[in-house]
């Protein structure tokens, strides 16, 4: 790929085929799903969902129904840029909230960063109380306790990052689906476990591709252990950062 093809107008066109595929995702499993869209943000792109209607799209929450009535929204952005070697599109931030109908507070968060390791950069936020944990937040005089009493943040199960895999490993779209589906008995549509089984399939898939690229000695072995036969490059690539695999 050329410099030229790495511009603001080829990754806005993979973007809008990024949308295209979450847009088949979501419909084949929810009805009246509402699309998604490629809204540009100064370099990146903002990946989300937008009403059909209309001359200009509105931003829209995706609604889940139960027995026919709305009980739970989903609401979903992606920023999207080029991957470190500017080929791929990569996710540069993500954020999945499930909410109780219209409810502003989400029930939970699924979030993701690609430049953080602390908080992690995948992780997820439960929007409960429990009477303890308040209190813990506020024990120790150093780390994050010290730091939220400078910044007089309120404690609360909400601020706690609880990591889900990492970089590499983090749950996919498909996997929070279908614990909505499961969990909650949403309604969906025909064909919908088929849809979320191979999105689960098509996205660990690629997943361990780049995680195999992050650590191929131990590819190496494990395929050597089962018998097959690997060569060596004559140099083998060396990362100038630390493989995302192993990042929190």
């Amino acid at each position: 790929m050329t410099d030229s093809d790495r511009g603001p107008s080829a990754l806005h066109k993979i973007a809008e085929e990024f949308a295209g595929e979450l847009t088949a995702t979501m419909r084949g499993v929810l009805p009246d799903a509402p699309r998604f869209h490629a809204f540009r943000r100064g370099t990146k792109l903002w990946v989300t969902t937008v009403e059909d209607d209309g001359e200009e799209p509105t931003l829209s929450r995706i609604q889940l129904r139960i027995n026919g009535e709305v009980e739970l929204t989903l609401a979903m952005t992606y920023y999207c840029c080029w991957d470190q070697a500017g080929e791929y599109l990569a996710v540069d931030k993500s954020a999945l909230a499930l909410h109780y109908r219209q409810d502003p507070e989400p029930l939970i968060r699924y979030e993701y960063e690609r430049n953080w390791t602390w908080p992690p950069g995948a992780h997820l936020h439960v929007h409960a109380h429990h009477n303890q944990i308040p209190w813990l937040q506020r024990l120790a005089e150093v780390g994050k306790p010290a730091k939220m009493l400078q910044k007089k943040r309120r404690p609360g199960l909400s601020e706690l990052h609880f990591p889900v895999g990492g970089h590499r490993m983090r749950p996919s779209l498909e996997d929070v689906l279908l614990m909505i589906v499961r969990e909650f008995g949403v309604d969906t549509v025909p064909g919908w476990e088929r849809v979320l089984n191979e999105g689960i399939r098509t996205w660990r898939n690629k997943q361990l591709r780049a995680a195999v690229r992050d650590a191929p000695q131990q590819a190496i072995e494990v395929l050597q252990s089962m018998g097959y036969s690997v060569s060596e490059p004559d140099a083998p690539a060396v990362a100038d950062v630390e493989p995302k695999l192993y990042l929190p």
